[in-house]
């Protein structure tokens, strides 16, 4: 996918490629458990819903580091939960759009948010719905990228 640019390209992302077997999963018992702490704003679900977010990757212009040449997707997984409501809210976000996703970055101890990372005007490029099976041995997951016109930390954008 090209963006209006020619010089600025798109991944592509885990779905379109076919490699969402290759997204984190829960480590094998007796392995380290890390976690990050964050709060997914602009989707109505309830935040256990979210098992992970697949953060974007840039390559920037070599002459000109503040321009870049190729962007990532972001991809946030989701518990597949029907009770919860999580594909509705997927398929109301495919068809009413959003204005912009937050992820918050939070202190586990005190709640405070330490980081706010922005991608305003995002759109869903690939939905990932994943498998229906009478008997399985991992729970349902459900996919989605984001493609945006604006990616931001804490008031630096790209």
């Amino acid at each position: 996918m090209t963006t209006d640019n020619p010089k600025q390209e798109v991944f592509t992302g885990p779905i379109e490629s076919g490699e969402t077997s290759g997204l984190p999963h829960d480590p094998p018992p007796g392995q380290p458990v890390f976690s990050d702490h964050f709060l997914v704003e602009g989707i109505d679900v309830d935040q256990e819903d979210i098992k992970s977010v697949m953060l974007p990757k840039y390559i920037f212009n070599e002459l000109n580091p503040i321009v870049y040449s190729e962007k990532g997707y972001v991809l946030i997984t989701f518990h597949g939960n029907h009770r919860s409501g999580v594909y509705r809210e997927i398929m109301r976000v495919i068809n009413e759009g959003m204005e912009t996703l937050k992820i918050h970055f939070v202190d586990p101890e005190s709640a405070v948010i330490l980081s706010t990372w922005e991608l305003h005007e995002p759109v869903i490029h690939a939905v990932d719905f994943g498998i229906a099976a009478q008997v399985r041995p991992e729970p349902a997951e459900v996919s989605v990228e984001f493609d945006y016109s604006k990616f931001e930390i804490d008031g630096y954008s790209v």
